[in-house]
């Protein structure tokens, strides 16, 4: 170290260019010496802040950008490329500079900073860069508090010392700098200084005010304005796209001058902006609605229960949890069809909501179970007695095309207490009670108690069971055709997982896959069915024309997606073929854990030839955002959607915007549990790619689809319907006319 004082002329004489000032500041962030330029520039007396801390000029707003790279210059020795920051002048206001920095050897942590005023090609050049962050920002998902509070900073980067705010409804958002009592004024008096402002909003544009100590209507604030320095305003209407003004845009200035073209430029740019945000939020809160409502029952889906379900558990308080499962609702579809079996859930649905009422949160699990939720400390009695009301409720004859039915229900109970840490765990008893219930025979309600214990033991048990399942053939595969509708030829099959277990017999993937994943052995079940189906694929390949390839779909758990080996074990899987013809499903309620993983590993696979499809599409957490970050091939409308298209006008919305979302991302889709004529009429009328379901096959056994379709599976398809159902085959130009009209529902 110099045992010689630094010689700071020299140093600053060496980085004074023409249009600059430098700055040097030590290891403590201090300011030691600046160029006789910066105080014509900022009229800093530099005797007076000279010595003091280098954050105290710096706009608070950029000050911890500034320290972090001034951190980076100094541990890495180099030379910090131009960024730009604000600098507070003597007289408050705040100065935008273009900032680079040089790490100096002696005294060492010693930075030199080059200080150069903004061209207006600079500031052009920002704002561009800016705007991209923001639409970034926008795509990510921010809350649009968090977007429109980047555009009040962004505003006040490009309008030299004002304050701007922004209001939006009830969300009013401004940066740290701006005054508590402006944002109180709004709050309590709204759009008081627009009254004056009717014309020129009417027209969408800027209306400015001067001298705002002597309006009345800014006289609720006039000290905060004098503390402030500011003098005048301008007020930028927000428009939405339809045209009706939906809030405005307030940058208060600490100058009387009227702005420059070039700032009302950025006025009206930030208006524009915060309209896209708007819209762009409003989409968000349909898309959310959609993607937190059953289809078809209007009811939470299970991604409402778990943020309600989070919510509640964050309170502490006691609460209980409740499943509801029909009894023998399988016989219902099995012999009365889909259609009324829906109907049972939604009359169902619609007595549930109206027995517990609004204090009582209801939602559909899936199939034909439902789970409420029952705050205020809630104690067994009473749910006992909440649960013999739900059954009687439930047990009222239901009207169905086939006639009048009743239906009986079997309701678990489980009471979260306070030290309750995962309400996951108490929805996992409620359904042990549920199934408690059901063993008892069905139409009975059971809280949750030490007896019911044995139930979550059974899936422990399976769990220790499965890997040996594995090794010793107790698993095996089916296949359920996928087909190309327009040209009436198979096109690929999905693979779909089987456990007969020696003394429990038939064990369903429903109860055995959620126990898999729940330890290591997902992975390991994963790989089995993709090898297994990989080779069962290539042995069809081999029988079948060579211009006329198959697809195997195989449905992967979030956990393998998100092994870092998964793409290589696959790979070598298929010895790097760079055409497998091998898909991965993942289904759209799937939570990653590392999502950074398994979006990286999907990027991997698209790049080796595999197909990407998104299954159940519309019932879970799937979203455009999830749809951008993933390489997705082909898109699977869940089989609610279909069954209910040709009954239901918001259903065949749904499926015909599905369509539209995979037409702009090159995605094919695939329509699941077609078993109507009318149903495939009606997808083949909205252009559908690919369909699968009962009308066509079951899932069958390798030598069952080929007794069937051919050793090759090369044969058209052979639905499983009467003559008079496949009319349209022989004269699809009457019966399935290539047309965007709705269907008409059938009496």
């Amino acid at each position: 170290m110099s045992s010689t004082a630094p010689d700071w002329d020299r140093i600053l004489e060496m980085y004074d260019e023409g249009g600059t000032f430098a700055a040097v500041v030590d290891q403590d962030f201090v300011l030691r010496a600046a160029s006789a330029r910066a105080q014509g520039v900022t009229g800093w007396v530099l005797d007076e802040v000279v010595g003091g801390s280098a954050a105290d000029l710096i706009h608070p707003a950029d000050l911890e950008r500034a320290l972090q790279a001034f951190g980076e210059i100094r541990r890495f020795n180099g030379v910090r490329p131009p960024d730009v920051y604000r600098i507070i002048d003597s007289a408050g206001r705040h100065l935008a500079f273009d900032v680079s920095g040089r790490n100096l050897d002696d005294p060492p942590g010693t930075v030199v900073f080059q200080l150069r005023e903004l061209s207006d090609r600079r500031r052009a050049e920002m704002l561009a860069v800016e705007q991209i962050e923001l639409i970034e920002l926008l795509s990510s998902g921010a809350a649009m508090s968090e977007c429109l509070t980047a555009l009040a900073n962004l505003a006040e980067r490009h309008i030299d010392n004002s304050i701007a705010l922004l209001v939006v409804g009830d969300t009013i958002a401004h940066t740290a700098d701006c005054p508590g009592d402006f944002v109180v004024r709004h709050r309590e008096e709204r759009h008081g200084p627009l009254a004056n402002a009717n014309e020129a909003f009417d027209r969408g544009l800027s209306f400015v005010e001067t001298d705002l100590a002597d309006l009345d209507h800014w006289s609720s604030v006039t000290h905060a304005l004098r503390i402030e320095g500011i003098h005048s305003v301008v007020t930028t209407p927000i428009v939405a796209a339809a045209g009706e003004p939906i809030g405005h845009v307030e940058v208060l200035r600490r100058s009387l001058m009227s702005p420059t073209n070039g700032e009302f430029s950025v006025h009206e740019l930030v208006a524009r902006l915060a309209s896209l945000v708007v819209e762009r939020h409003r989409q968000n809160e349909r898309l959310m609605q959609v993607v937190h409502e059953d289809p078809l029952t209007g009811l939470g889906n299970r991604r409402h229960l778990d943020r309600r379900l989070s919510q509640i558990a964050a309170k502490g308080k006691s609460y209980a949890i409740g499943v509801i499962d029909l009894d023998q609702f399988s016989w219902v579809n099995n012999n009365l069809g889909h259609q009324q079996g829906d109907s049972v859930l939604s009359t169902v649905a619609e007595r549930l909501a109206a027995i517990v009422g609004p204090a009582i949160d209801v939602t559909r699990f899936g199939g034909d179970e439902f789970v409420i939720v029952v705050t205020g400390d809630p104690q067994p009695a009473e749910l006992v007695e909440l649960g013999r009301r739900i059954l009687s409720a439930v047990d009222e004859t239901i009207a169905l095309a086939s006639g009048p039915r009743r239906v009986t229900a079997s309701v678990g109970f489980s009471i979260a207490h306070v030290s309750d840490e995962n309400p996951h765990e108490v929805l996992v008893r409620a359904d042990a009670a549920m199934y408690a219930a059901k063993r008892d025979g069905g139409d009975g309600v059971r809280v949750y108690d030490d007896d019911i214990g044995r139930t979550i033991r059974r899936r422990m048990v399976l769990a220790d069971e499965l890997p040996s399942a594995l090794a010793e053939g107790d698993l095996s595969l089916a296949y359920q055709p996928v087909f190309d509708l327009d040209r009436h030829t198979l096109v690929g099959v999905e693979a779909l997982v089987r456990w007969r277990h020696p003394t429990h017999g038939l064990v369903g993937p429903d109860e055995f896959i959620p126990v898999a994943e729940h330890s290591s052995t997902i992975v390991d079940l994963d790989r089995w069915v993709l090898g297994t189906a990989y080779r069962q694929l290539c042995e069809w390949q081999r029988a079948r024309p060579p211009h006329s390839p198959l697809t195997m779909w195989v449905n992967v758990t979030a956990r393998t997606l998100e092994e870092p080996s998964f793409v290589d074990h696959l790979t070598a899987l298929t010895d790097n073929d760079p055409s497998p013809h091998l898909g991965i499903e993942v289904t759209e309620r799937t939570d990653f854990c590392d999502y950074g993983v398994a979006v990286d590993n999907v990027r991997r696979l698209r790049q080796s030839g595999f197909g990407i499809a998104i299954d159940d599409f519309g019932t879970g957490q799937g979203s455009l955002q999830r749809l951008a970050h993933l390489d997705v091939t082909h898109l699977k409308v869940d089989q609610t959607f279909v069954a209910n298209m040709t009954q239901s006008h918001r259903h065949l919305m749904i499926v015909r915007a599905i369509l539209s979302l995979a037409a702009t991302t090159g995605a094919i889709v695939t329509a699941e549990g077609i078993e109507t004529a009318r149903q495939l009429t009606t997808l083949r009328a909205m252009h559908c790619a690919h369909g699968q379901g009962y009308l066509f096959c079951h899932p069958e056994v390798p030598t069952n689809l080929e007794a069937r379709f051919g050793a090759g599976l090369h044969d058209p398809w052979r639905p499983t319907t009467t003559t008079a159902e496949l009319r349209w085959r022989r004269r699809p130009e009457v019966i399935a006319p290539r047309s965007d009209a709705a269907p008409t529902p059938s009496p």
